[in-house]
């Protein structure tokens, strides 16, 4: 999920993704360059973590700044990267991060 300047809304909008009833449900959360409180405000929320985890850059997207990691849900991951510009960068950035060979956006 792209997310840009979401401080208002990114809590409840991951806390619904979350909500979904999947087997082996990867929520990928990109901070696409927000120059509000849109990271923090999960951090608080999700207790981000920074990690160190294996990303493939195979599409080309702005260089990535961290990844992080829910200490509340394993299944969410957080890439914060520089502005890429489109919505289609930061669609790009939570691809090259998936582990899984299914997608939804």
């Amino acid at each position: 999920m792209p997310a840009h300047n979401e401080e208002g809304s990114i809590r409840v909008a991951v806390r619904n993704l979350l909500q979904l009833d999947y087997p082996q449900l990867e929520v990928i959360v990109v901070n696409d360059g927000s120059d509000d409180r849109t990271l923090d405000e999960m951090r608080e929320e999700f207790l981000l973590r920074s990690v160190r985890a294996v990303y493939v850059a195979e599409a080309k997207t702005a260089p990535v700044r961290g990844l992080y990691q829910s200490e509340v849900n394993a299944s969410l991951l957080v890439v914060d990267k520089e502005p890429g510009g489109s919505k289609a960068d930061a669609v790009n950035a939570g691809l090259n991060a998936a582990t899984s060979p299914y997608v939804c956006g």
